[in-house]
């Protein structure tokens, strides 16, 4: 229960500090930096791939020793 409360805590601390560093932002915008964004994006993309590459989305680059689950078939 203390681990939630905590947890909880953190959470809202984070999106009030959040929202307050957006609101200046929102009213009067800054230039962004278009080439390092694209950057950022592509590598989280990247990351992202190689997290999945070990999961069952992808059933064909399971290692020999794995197998996916049997569907049921019969009806």
């Amino acid at each position: 229960m203390l681990r939630a409360i905590i947890s909880t805590v953190i959470l809202f601390g984070s999106s009030f500090y959040s929202i307050l560093e957006a609101l200046p932002r929102i009213v009067s915008p800054e230039k962004t930096d278009a080439q390092s964004m694209t950057l950022l994006a592509v590598f989280g993309i990247v990351v992202n791939g190689i997290s999945m590459a070990g999961t069952s989305y992808f059933p064909f680059i399971l290692k020999s020793t794995q197998t996916l689950p049997q569907r049921n078939t019969a009806g």
